[in-house]
């Protein structure tokens, strides 16, 4: 038989795994199950099989990690057994733990060590218990601590121009301080457009720390890279930088959709929201948690209504968005749910200490500097390797490739094929190539990769 790996990635602290399903038949008599007369074999649980682990940015005032990962206990005699939860968090740790939809856990975490302790019980009190750890840390903020640069040479770039960043105007350690904290002004041959640098020449500039001004849109600290995203079936988060606008859409099945914001400043955000659609049995709702958990503003639909928010925000907050679809069927339009005119407004914040600078720029138009290295017939080349083990089982589960687009491309052989979940998180941006060595007689194996949960029933 023809042998089928599938890898299964997450992304930062995305965990996913394949999910046990009871028979399509529902609830079942425990009678009629062989072996549950007397029943004495605990339920199985379906769990993260690795310690999940997160970095927070030094910078990242949020101090707040969203974590997703789904749990599922199954039972021979029991369909539906008890499932419960218990954290044990280190000192100054804060863990809010949701089950939002079937499944899947969110848990929005502080910098701490957790221990998840998972007990699944059946109808005939036969337990099992697991756990597993949530880690986040975050680095220490590094202290700012710049002073002025009176003469700057910078080499333009195409159209002559170039973007002069705060930091090329300071020296020293910038800490957490962005290009929107400082207002940088050039007297070059178009000072309208305030720190980008035009022609060559020996011009004036001055630097100075401001306000923050406000943020409109889905960019920056609220482009959708900086949300919590998840989806269940066919549920989808999606924003549009053009169109000022964060979308979840759900299905005409089953489906489930969550897009979660950590705050990173305070201050205040503004707002619209509503549904493009919503069919019968869909909801969508968003909610203000604080850094203690507790609800401080709410906003919900289940007839298609909108409405707009003004909301009084602090650092460490938490905006959660939550679409569901209960599976109505047919063709017709699936639920969406929109915000749009999205604006924060800053609160004020402390400038002491930040100088405010000026000096000149000598804008030129050097040509390229290729620096060589000498000659050499061999080079070292360091590459980073991990290996992913697994094993296959003839009393393993099985696919058939041939039946999914996705999985077709190879032209497998038809008829069931045995396969293997590998989870691994991946915790930064790169370039990463996968090498799947089989070791079987005949060479043959595929390899796929997944992002979210593993769903044999629609492996696409």
């Amino acid at each position: 038989m023809h042998r089928f790996v599938i890898m299964v990635a997450g992304i930062l602290v995305t965990l996913a795994f394949s999910a046990s399903r009871w028979p399509a038949g529902g609830w079942r008599d425990m009678e009629m199950v062989p072996g549950c007369d007397p029943d004495t074999t605990s339920p199985v649980i379906v769990y993260p099989s690795q310690d999940i682990a997160v970095q927070l940015g030094s910078c990242d005032g949020s101090r707040a990690a969203v974590v997703f990962f789904d749990v599922t206990a199954t039972d021979a005699c029991d369909p539906a057994p008890a499932l419960s939860i218990d954290v044990s968090a280190s000192p100054g740790g804060d863990l809010q733990l949701q089950n939002p939809f079937g499944n899947t856990f969110l848990a929005l975490a502080t910098p701490g060590t957790y221990q998840l302790e998972l007990t699944a019980t059946d109808a005939s009190g036969n337990s099992r218990v697991e756990d597993f750890s949530i880690v986040v840390s975050q680095p220490p903020a590094p202290v700012p601590d710049v002073a002025c640069n009176g003469t700057v040479v910078v080499n333009l770039g195409a159209g002559c121009q170039r973007y002069i960043s705060a930091d090329m105007l300071l020296e020293g350690d910038m800490g957490c301080l962005r290009d929107a904290d400082f207002r940088i002004e050039i007297q070059d041959a178009d000072p309208s457009n305030g720190n980008i640098l035009d022609e060559v020449g020996v011009y004036p500039y001055s630097i100075e720390p401001i306000q923050p001004l406000n943020a409109a849109g889905f960019t920056g600290p609220f482009a959708l890279s900086r949300w919590g995203v998840h989806v269940d079936f066919q549920g989808g988060v999606a924003s549009s930088v053009a169109a000022d606008s964060l979308l979840l859409t759900g299905s005409n099945a089953p489906a489930f959709a969550i897009a979660v914001l950590p705050i990173r400043f305070g201050g205040t955000l503004s707002f619209r929201w509503g549904m493009a659609s919503l069919p019968a049995g869909g909801t969508f709702e968003g909610s203000l948690l604080n850094p203690s958990g507790n609800v401080a503003a709410s906003f919900s639909s289940a007839d298609g209504a909108s409405g707009m928010e003004n909301l009084f925000v602090s650092a460490g907050d938490r905006l959660v968005l939550q679409l569901r679809s209960s599976g109505q069927g047919g063709s017709g339009p699936v639920p969406a749910a929109w915000l749009t005119n999205w604006v924060f407004d800053y609160a004020p914040v402390s400038i002491a200490g930040l100088p405010s600078c000026w000096g000149e720029i000598e804008a030129r138009d050097a040509g390229p500097v290729l620096d060589c290295p000498d000659d050499a017939d061999r080079l070292p080349l360091a590459t980073e390797v991990q290996q992913l083990q697994g094993e296959l089982e003839v009393t393993g589960p099985v696919l058939n490739p041939a039946l999914y687009s996705c999985l077709a491309g190879n032209n497998p052989p038809g008829g069931d094929h045995f396969y293997e979940l590998i989870p691994f998180t991946v915790t930064q941006a790169d370039v990463y190539t996968f090498f799947l060595d089989p070791a079987f007689n005949d060479g043959g194996a595929l390899m796929a990769l997944y992002q979210g949960t593993f769903d044999l029933a629609n492996p696409c």
